[in-house]
């Protein structure tokens, strides 16, 4: 609980000062201790429908990316795991309207790349529109760069070495420039991390009521990885044509992980050990091409915008399991391979904002192959392929009155899957056929009165799962259980209200209800012979409801402070053949904030603190424990700004290190408890060259690349 007690003082002690002064944001000019700081309008806006966080006078927040977004209301960063959310959810990040296609894991140290002072904009959307594909529960976060020089060129290294038990580093660089009409950027970024997972569990499987057997379970592993970011483009602009050709890779190459477990297997009184020995490599290489054309139409922002994209995603896993014990002493080599060929085609209109009516419509076609296969194994030999053909198209129209504004918008999908499954040591064959199309409105009204609103949002997504949970292979986790996917598993569909007040765009209070048919979540289905068998099932439904605030304002001139906080209570309940589960959670709790001093002589320090508990993990799991984060980092910058040094200790507490959670139903329980990586310290450097950057703008959202495994 210490870390709930420090954030409860936080609070008090911010809104205690903030009584005192934060509505005083206009620009003013103030001396301390002869240095003169200009106090800025605040930079977080928040409307009905996003946030906007504006970073023309980018040197007040630093030379990186994420040493910014902290100031935004629902932003969360986990520094221990390098994880981002925005108000809960994952993130699918646009740069310039261009999709980063890269996993939630990695958006972290994607933005960490980033130099504050090339961006002019970022909006934070929880609820996109119709625009967006249907298939994406992610927020949006879209961020709009500044433009170049002429003829100019900026570069910006930098390095980060983090030090735990163990030690990560971070290095990479920007290269932007212009040239005439011709605008061209290149990024890199190199991350090294060495890791720790140390898990203890127990499972008990009932029959008829009773007891039958239980596994107690105890493992450590070691994983070290290797992540590379490259990402280049080269736009062509002229008053009414935008020509545009980007290269995305991610690679991880490798991730190399070693773990040992322990088993106590107890059944009739008697307990037998076995042990397990797990040897894996990973690599995982994604090369994204795109090209865009755009014409605008007018000089008021009417244009349309052909986009088209093509993914190649190369994944392979080694694996090299040794069993000793209990009778069942061997050895289980696998090496599977994944392949991915992605394509998309889209095509955008809009005509300009300041029309009556604000019109946007388009279509959206994809088609991806995806080969699962065998490379080598001591026990299956199998092939699985999935053909899948998606085609959307969507209108939108938004109306904005004196004090009102609304936009209507509607998509539909038409969804074609066809997926093979072979196994070439028993003949076995299985097919999967998906055919369905639906439609997904979309509706946002709003009224404003002065400098507050109320809105009313409704959207409905749907939740497709991945390639691999279709897959029926059977994969041997340890002698006594197995995971496997499901060929009949079905799509969610998504319902989502929100009713929202703003005060003085700084402040919301939301209150919000989604419902959930046919979620899907991994459970444990059948024990045949000891053997424990998990597959993805669809739930009868899911049903989420709470209430949620947050804010960003200044106690004074050169202290600000955001914050974010959300209490929720959900309910599911799913039926199999043999019995009936349903997991419950009341009072589930999220909160966040952040302090960010700007100090005179180019100092700055920021102090973030986060604590999460009573929720849900992995879909049908309660969290036990209450974790979270106090971190504090200083900052002060050389050479007119343009040299940065930064020091930091993240999870002062150490309370970031451990996650508890359980199931039970009357076939099977389960809990455990994990132990990460947790209190660190760190320096960072970097050197910024840059002056003001703008890209060509380009908007492509493809959901389905994150469904490959």
């Amino acid at each position: 609980m210490k870390p709930l007690r420090l954030t409860l003082i936080l609070f008090i002690f911010t809104f205690t000062l903030q009584a005192q002064n934060y509505f005083n944001t206009e620009s003013d000019t103030i001396a301390i201790a002869e240095v003169v700081i200009k106090a800025q309008r605040n930079a977080v806006k928040i409307n009905g429908d996003k946030t906007l966080l504006n970073l023309q006078n980018s040197s007040i927040f630093g030379t990186k990316l994420i040493d910014a977004l902290p100031v935004v209301p629902g932003i969360q960063i986990d520094r221990i795991n390098k994880s981002l959310t925005f108000e809960n959810k994952n993130i699918q990040l646009f740069v310039d309207g261009r999709q980063i296609m890269i996993p939630s894991e990695s958006v972290y140290t994607y933005i960490q790349s980033i130099p504050t002072a090339t961006i002019k904009q970022i909006e934070f959307n929880a609820h996109p529109g119709a625009k967006y594909d249907a298939g994406s529960q992610s927020a949006v976060v879209s961020i709009t760069t500044k433009k170049s020089l002429d003829n100019h060129i900026n570069f910006n290294p930098y390095y980060n070495y983090t030090k735990y038990k163990y030690y990560n580093d971070n290095y990479g660089g920007s290269l932007f420039g212009n040239w005439k009409k011709i605008d061209f950027s290149l990024s890199y970024d190199d991350y090294f991390e060495k890791i720790f997972n140390d898990k203890v569990s127990k499972d008990i499987y009932y029959n008829n009521g009773s007891v039958d057997y239980s596994r107690n379970d105890t493992s450590h592993e070691i994983g070290t990885g290797k992540y590379q970011n490259i990402n280049s483009t080269i736009g062509y602009k002229t008053t009414y044509n935008d020509f545009i050709f980007s290269y995305l890779r991610t690679a991880d190459d490798p991730i190399k992980s070693n773990s040992y477990q322990t088993t106590d297997f107890i059944q009739d009184n008697v307990i037998q050990q076995f042990e397990t020995e797990n040897k894996g490599q990973q690599t995982n290489n994604c090369n994204s091409y795109t090209a865009a054309y755009t014409h605008r139409l007018d000089t008021l922002g009417m244009a349309l915008q052909v986009f088209y994209d093509h993914t190649d995603i190369k994944y392979r896993n080694n694996v090299n399991q040794t069993y000793w014990g209990f009778e069942k002493d061997s050895v289980n080599i696998q090496k599977i391979g994944t392949d991915t060929h992605l394509n998309t085609f889209k095509v955008d209109f809009n005509n300009h904002e300041d029309a009556i009516y604000y019109l946007e419509f388009g279509f959206k076609y994809s088609w991806t192959e995806n080969n699962f296969r065998n490379l080598f194994s001591s026990i299956n030999d199998y092939q699985f392929s999935v053909d899948e053909n998606i085609l959307g198209t969507y209108f939108s129209i938004k109306r904005d009155w004196e004090n009102f504004n609304a936009t209507i918008g509607i998509r539909g999908e038409n969804n074609s899957l066809k997926g093979n499954y072979s196994n070439n040591l028993n003949d076995e064959v299985q097919s999967v056929n998906c055919d369905n199309f639906r439609f997904f409105p979309n509706i946002f009204i709003e009224y404003l009165w002065k400098k507050n609103s109320i809105s009313l949002i409704s959207d409905s997504k749907i939740q497709r799962p991945s390639y691999g949970q279709y897959n029926p292979l059977e994969i041997i986790n340890d002698p006594y259980s197995i995971s496997r996917g499901n060929p009949s598993i079905l799509s969610a569909s998504v319902y989502n209200y929100s009713l929202k007040y703003i005060f003085n765009k700084r402040f919301s209070f939301s209150t919000f209800f989604s419902n959930v048919d046919d979620q899907v979540g991994n459970v444990v289905i059948s024990n045949e012979n000891n053997i424990s068998i998990t597959e993805p099932v669809n739930l009868d439904y899911s049903r989420y409801y709470g209430i949620n605030t947050g804010g960003s304002f200044k106690l004074v001139r050169w202290w600000s402070v955001s914050y974010w906080a959300q209490i929720s209570n959900f309910d599911k309940k799913g039926t199999l053949p043999d019995r009936i589960f349903r997991i419950s959670v009341k009072n589930s709790y999220n909160a966040s904030i952040n302090q960010k001093l700007t100090l005179p002589h180019d100092y700055m320090v920021n102090f973030n603190a986060f604590i999460s508990g009573n929720g849900s993990w992995g879909g049908v799991y309660n969290q036990d424990n209450a974790w979270g984060e106090v971190s504090v980092s200083g900052r002060k910058e050389f050479f007119s700004k343009k040299l940065s040094v930064e020091i930091f200790a993240n999870d002062i507490l150490n309370t970031n290190s451990k996650l508890s959670a359980h199931y039970q139903d009357s076939f099977y329980s389960t809990q455990f408890t994990n132990h990460y990586t947790g209190r660190c310290f760190g320096i960072g450097i970097s050197f910024n060259f840059n002056k003001d950057i703008e890209k060509v703008e380009l908007d492509t959202d493809t959901e389905e690349k994150n469904r490959i495994n």
